[in-house]
């Protein structure tokens, strides 16, 4: 039997994203033609701007899809338009010529680019009477990295014998198809891994607490939570269902890169989170905690060195681990990602066992420190500093989706007594024995 290593299945899952991705990353290319090869006298500051950004997205994709000639010219293309003076002529018939070796360096488009590229991100199926809920999800999902279909039970039993979904949100404010909503969850959550199932509901709808929850339910929500505070619960609970896979965030501006870091990524077993956009950077990060944060050096708006210091001020992201992307890999660019606090950088085009090794030492290495740090050496549980932080963020989100917040505070009793009879060695065993049992008992 032939064995198909784990580079033979990035290279492979690679490959399906370029069919898929094709023909919107040659309309990038396109777009580079239609201002540089126009035969105009020159570009004005918005056609030079526009071109570049085109080439800089250019240059990281393309070579991560096996095309290091085309990548290389785009980062030609890229360094030359930063040179450019608004509507100066003469470097136009050099950009013409890149541009033009650019196209010919590429595949023409095969027929089925033309097809809609599939959305990677994780989807949520939203199983709801309220067709004003549905939409107002799809419409807030993407900006949370994720991908909502909603519809009524026989539907939505329907989409997932299609697709198996990421989660599962039901509604339970009406009657309609009660059954059916019932069946529904018992049947993705009784499946190898579970689906993770949310359910909306009423005050008076909380009877059926008891009943969801033998059928696999892994939280309620109140009907009183607004659009994004449903999506934000949804995103917290993706997360806790990604179980010990390394959650890493990844903020790119380009779509075509955030596919080819899923591929490499996924295969690896890491969980990513993906963010096209720089400017909901914060509240994703809040909500997913990612264990990695991988960030795009240049991107509109707010580039990733100034996310990266934003991070490094906030005390509770302090130590979180940041690798950077980039295109240009120049000393200055090298000392700018060092100096905002960032742990490492890997060059576009994105190498997978590269990037992947990187991600996997700088985890093994924070995971070490976070358990000296984090564990009381004793009794092997969370010390003083870790409790807090951990209860600083259960009343935070207790506060947000307006649910109670149960505290538990347990004491020996006569703990004395076993310290002055028997010396604190035993005493060291006893509490050492209690953390053990605290530990099996509780998944947290």
């Amino acid at each position: 039997m032939a064995v198909v290593s784990g580079a033979d299945v990035v290279a492979t899952a690679l490959a399906a994203i370029w069919e898929k991705r094709q023909a919107k990353i040659l309309g990038s290319v396109a777009t580079l033609e239609d201002i540089l090869v126009a035969g105009r006298p020159g570009i004005d500051e918005a056609e030079r701007a526009s071109a570049e950004r085109e080439a800089h997205k250019l240059a990281g994709s393309l070579g991560t899809f096996g095309f290091a000639e085309g990548s290389e010219l785009a980062r030609r293309l890229e360094h030359l338009l930063e040179t450019v003076r608004p509507l100066d002529p003469e470097p136009l018939p050099q950009l013409s010529a890149l541009v033009t070796a650019l196209i010919q360096s590429l595949p023409s488009p095969t027929p089925a680019a033309a097809d809609e590229a599939a959305d990677e991100r994780p989807l949520v199926v939203v199983v709801t009477e309220d067709r004003d809920l549905g939409e107002r999800l799809a419409r807030e999902a993407p900006s949370r990295g994720m991908r909502v279909a909603a519809f009524n039970p026989p539907g939505a039993a329907a989409s997932c014998h299609d697709e198996r979904p990421a989660a599962l949100l039901v509604d339970l404010r009406g009657e309609a198809w009660r059954d059916e909503t019932m069946a529904l969850v018992e049947t993705l959550a009784s499946e190898n891994p579970p689906v993770p199932v949310l359910v909306l509901t009423t005050e008076a709808g909380l009877t059926d607490r008891v009943g969801l929850t033998r059928r696999g339910a892994g939280g309620f929500l109140h009907d009183s939570l607004s659009t994004a505070q449903l999506l934000d619960r949804v995103a917290e609970l993706l997360a806790v269902a990604g179980g010990d896979a390394t959650t890493v965030l990844a903020v790119d501006d380009d779509p075509n890169v955030l596919a080819a870091l899923r591929a490499v990524l996924s295969d690896a077993g890491h969980r990513l989170v993906t963010l096209e956009d720089p400017l909901r950077f914060w509240d994703v990060l809040e909500d997913t905690r990612p264990g990695l944060l991988l960030l795009d050096l240049d991107m509109p708006e707010v580039s990733g060195i100034e996310l990266c210091r934003a991070v490094r001020h906030d005390a509770r992201w302090s130590t979180l681990p940041v690798m950077f992307l980039t295109g240009s890999a120049g000393p200055e660019s090298v000392r700018e990602i060092f100096a905002a606090g960032a742990d490492d950088y890997v060059a576009k085009p994105i190498v997978g066992p590269e990037l992947t090794a990187r991600i996997s030492n700088r985890m093994e290495r924070v995971a070490l420190f976070r358990a000296m740090a984090d564990t009381d050496p004793l009794t092997g549980l969370a010390n003083r500093r870790k409790s807090q932080e951990v209860l600083d963020r259960l009343v935070l989100l207790a506060d947000r989706y307006n649910q109670p917040l149960s505290l538990a505070v347990l004491d020996l009793d006569r703990f004395k007594q076993v310290n002055d009879r028997h010396g604190h060695a035993v005493g060291d065993a006893v509490l050492r024995r209690l953390g053990e049992l605290l530990g099996q008992a509780f998944r947290g």
